[in-house]
Parts: structure tokens; C-alpha cells; sequence
């Protein structure tokens, strides 16, 4: 009785250490998997908005030292997708009464609140050529920059703003997304 209970112990043993070693694998696989696709979706999104702001800088040229001078052209360009998506997220702010002061262009910091109610791009409608998982201002943020002219850049002051500080590019996108009071 004793060895027919010990040997089903010991069934029950081996089971319960083989179960778990195989939970382990999995999950070491699911972690990989897991890093996988954020690291693919990293660079099909950030290659997807480089792109818009290449074709962007082809139509528009890249003669551009302030943020003024950048939301002039993007109201005026009827062209570009990346101009499109701006202008839709001004009206989305603008229907649902946010605004900023064009007296404020240029004031650092903004409250995280701030920032999430200027940049709305999971609400606005994607174009057929970027997916829903790229409509996020983050995978905006390695190229905003190169929306400025080369010298603004290498002088590294923009507006005041000091682009090799990596808040630069928020402080880009907020201003080029932000709804002013006198948006068209």
C-alpha cells in the first residue's frame, strides 16, 4: 500500500515538474514574442511617419525656423497627408472646446493632461496608409525635428527650445498639434 501510494506521489511529482518546465519555456517564448512585435511595431510606425514628414518636407520645403511659420504651412497645404491629420486633430480639439492662446506659443513645460488633450490622434480618423496602432504621437517623436530647417537644428535653438534636450520633441509636437483660438 505504501509503495502504490509513494509511486503515484512520485507520478504526481515528476507531472507537476514537468508541467512547470514547460510553463517556463512558454513564457520565456511569450516574453520574446512579446518584445518581437513591440520592436516591429516600433519601426513600421516610426518608418511610416518619417515618410509622411519626407513627402511632407517635398511639397512644403524645409525652410522652416518657428512653429508659426510650420502651422501657416500645414493650414495651407492641401497636399500632404501628415498636413491632413494635423488639421484633423485641431478640429477634433476645436469640437470638443480645447484651445490654446497664441500668446502661449513656445511655453514649456505643459502638464501631462496638456499634452494628451493636444495630441488626439487615437481620435481622429487614420488614412488608409497608416494603421490605428501608429496613430500616436510617440512614434512622431524621432522625426518631428526634421520638420525645421537644417540650421534651426544644428543651431540647436528652435523658438527657444533647445533641441538636443529630449523634451524637444514634445514641445514640437504639442505646438504643431495644439488648437490655437485663431485656427482657420
Amino acid at each position: 500500500m505504501n509503495k502504490g501510494l509513494f509511486s503515484i506521489a512520485f507520478c504526481f511529482m515528476a507531472l507537476l515538474c514537468t508541467s512547470q518546465e514547460t510553463d517556463a519555456a512558454d513564457s520565456k517564448e511569450n516574453k520574446f514574442a512579446s518584445l518581437k512585435e513591440h520592436f516591429s511595431l516600433t519601426g513600421k510606425c516610426t518608418s511610416i511617419w518619417e515618410e509622411e514628414i519626407r513627402k511632407w518636407k517635398l511639397i512644403n520645403g524645409d525652410s522652416y525656423h518657428s512653429i508659426n511659420s510650420l502651422r501657416n504651412a500645414i493650414t495651407d497645404d492641401n497636399v500632404s497627408l501628415f498636413s491632413s491629420v494635423v488639421r484633423k486633430a485641431w478640429s477634433y480639439q476645436k469640437e470638443n472646446g480645447s484651445t490654446e492662446t497664441e500668446q502661449n506659443i513656445g511655453r514649456w513645460p505643459i502638464s501631462s493632461q496638456e499634452y494628451r488633450v493636444a495630441t488626439p490622434l487615437a481620435f481622429v480618423a487614420a488614412p488608409d496608409s497608416i494603421p490605428d496602432d501608429c496613430m500616436a504621437a510617440v512614434w512622431l517623436e524621432p522625426s518631428i525635428l526634421n520638420l525645421f530647417s537644417t540650421s534651426e537644428r544644428e543651431g540647436k535653438q528652435m523658438n527657444g527650445a533647445d533641441v538636443s534636450e529630449p523634451r524637444s520633441s514634445k514641445w514640437a509636437i504639442y505646438w504643431i498639434f495644439v488648437n490655437l483660438e485663431s485656427e482657420r
